[in-house]
């Protein structure tokens, strides 16, 4: 986070950091399964990482980033749940207007059963 917070203004450059951030947290599961998915989606999301930089996008990637690893730090699953859904939130909406295509993101029935 700090890395990105120097380099704000250059959209590029946080979007470098950013997956070294999700790998950071990943790593710090010392799960090495959770780390080899985080590496795959990595390289197959990296096309999507490209498109146009929005306005304020290096400050609005630091800000959540920032609100990430605070959630991460309560260890309460609850904040965490919420604050990661923002965050997936922020990546779709980007998502939704730069193609105009909307992401359908409908959990798989085994990972919400039991759950109300």
């Amino acid at each position: 986070i700090d890395a990105q917070r120097e380099v704000a203004d250059d959209t590029m450059r946080v979007r470098g950091l950013d997956a070294s951030f999700h790998l950071a947290i990943a790593r710090a599961t010392h799960n090495v399964t959770l780390i080899g998915l985080m590496q795959t989606l990595q390289q197959r999301l990296k096309l999507a990482r490209h498109p146009l930089p929005v306005a304020e996008e290096g400050w609005l990637t630091i800000e959540i980033h920032e609100r990430t690893a605070r959630a991460i730090a309560t260890r309460d699953p609850d904040l965490i749940e919420i604050t990661m859904l923002e965050h997936l939130g922020v990546l779709e909406e980007a998502w939704r207007q730069q193609t105009g295509r909307e992401v359908i993101r409908r959990a798989p029935h085994f990972l919400t059963a039991g759950r109300p």
